[in-house]
């Protein structure tokens, strides 16, 4: 078992919040352990509990499972519920507009999880804004 350096947690206790969370979260990926163990580990310390060498669980398999998880959603959409909320407002032209109307279903970007808002049309090829990655969905 690694155990966290207690610079490290003090370092990162010194932080902002978000400056502390991405700081965290390329730290937990470098030691291999989750990123919510790290943070309790923080948090303990700015409370001037626990030592920063607590336990912790180590990923093993995450990255993996991840990998393999993308793959298996390619042609199967993940859908979401209000797909009313995903119709995009920021161009007001006419064309935008009547685009807008035919949104009709919600899912999710199988790369990056993103919520993206298609019409009912199936097979559909979705460039995501977000990732720029492109899926095609049959269902």
């Amino acid at each position: 078992m690694a155990m966290v350096p207690a610079e490290l947690i003090s370092q990162l206790a010194a932080m902002n919040e978000y400056e502390r969370l991405l700081a965290a979260d390329a730290a937990s990926k470098n030691l291999g352990i989750k990123l919510d163990d790290l943070m309790n580990m923080i948090d303990s310390h700015l409370k001037g509990g626990a030592q920063p060498d607590s336990t912790f669980t180590h990923l093993d398999s995450a990255p993996q499972e991840q990998q393999t998880e993308a793959p298996k959603q390619q042609n199967a959409a993940h859908h979401l519920q209000d797909a009313h909320r995903y119709r995009m407002k920021y161009n007001p032209s006419a064309e935008s507009t009547s685009r807008s109307k035919e949104i009709t279903d919600a899912i999710v970007c199988p790369h990056c999880n993103a919520p993206l808002g298609i019409p009912s049309v199936r097979p559909i090829k979705v460039n995501c804004p977000n990732c720029m990655n492109e899926s095609t969905f049959h269902i």
